[in-house]
């Protein structure tokens, strides 16, 4: 867990949750957010899960992954080079190169030039839960009725996540013939 501006991913582990919530107490308290509850407290509307493949073939996997033949229940929302993303009712899969969405996004951030650096040769799949998803999540990992943003923030869910929407879209196939 990081004190700056970064394009890392948060490590869900157990080791890592007091650090976060310690961290998140902290940056309430300086930006004056008084009175509101503690991060255990927060009730989850949408979690995102990620990974990021370090590869000199950011261009190669983007174009894979809009080439491939989704269920037809999604749908693409947005057309850019660098990424694709297929949506449905209780997900939305974003297949993208980050420092691409670094120069799209951040280029009037003070730290663009370090940020553009963290980015370079990063292929991210990230996976956006919104609440439909998650209380599926809730049942399957046993949650009780418990939508609090801590009960999501575990490794186990996220590489489920992950690599379960990675096998629907993308799939294991031979793509040196493609």
């Amino acid at each position: 867990i990081m004190q700056r501006n970064t394009i890392g991913l948060y490590d869900c582990q157990p080791a890592t949750l007091p650090t976060l919530i310690n961290q998140f107490r902290e940056w309430m308290s300086t930006a004056r957010l008084i009175g509101l509850p503690a991060l255990t407290e927060w009730t989850a509307t949408r979690v995102d899960y990620a990974i990021d493949v370090n590869t000199n073939n950011v261009r190669h996997y983007v174009a894979l992954a809009k080439a491939q033949n989704r269920p037809a229940w999604y749908f693409d929302r947005i057309d850019l080079s660098g990424s694709a993303y297929p949506e449905s009712k209780s997900v939305t899969i974003n297949f993208y190169d980050k420092a691409d969405q670094v120069q799209r996004k951040l280029v009037n951030v003070v730290d663009y030039s370090r940020l553009l650096g963290e980015a370079a040769n990063i292929f991210r799949l990230e996976v956006q839960c919104r609440s439909v998803k998650l209380k599926g999540l809730q049942r399957k990992y046993q949650q009780r009725n418990d939508l609090r943003i801590t009960n999501f923030l575990r490794r186990d869910i996220a590489t489920a996540v992950v690599v379960g929407y990675y096998k629907l879209i993308m799939g294991y196939q031979d793509f040196h013939s493609q």
